[in-house]
């Protein structure tokens, strides 16, 4: 493993692999093909471990994280016991989760 340069102006996310393909990794209900080829370029990253703590830790959706689909994280989570704290209601979170509540429904992005 490659010992990782981190500054105040430069984080992992600035090492990954996946930097300026991001588009590569959203990957919709079908697209078995792309799905696989963000996890082939996961697999070659050298921050994927901190990559992988972010996202086990974060409810991010629809998009392949550490080589992980949104599937893979929840199942990882289950097998490790790990909780994500539920969204505060009025969040775009809580909308996304469901939530039909009317300060959900009205929360937009920042």
């Amino acid at each position: 493993m490659t010992e990782l340069e981190t500054t105040p102006t430069k984080t992992w996310k600035d090492q990954a692999a996946c930097k300026g393909k991001t588009d590569l990794f959203f990957v919709s209900r079908g697209e078995t093909h792309k799905m696989q080829l963000a996890k082939a370029i996961c697999a070659t990253c050298p921050v994927i471990d901190p990559c992988r703590e972010y996202v086990i830790y974060h409810a991010e959706r629809f998009v392949v994280w550490a080589g992980m689909s949104e599937k893979d994280r929840r199942q990882y989570r289950i097998e490790q016991g790990i909780k994500l704290s539920p969204a505060q209601h009025g969040t775009i979170r809580r909308k996304e989760a469901g939530c039909r509540c009317l300060e959900c429904h009205t929360a937009r992005r920042p």
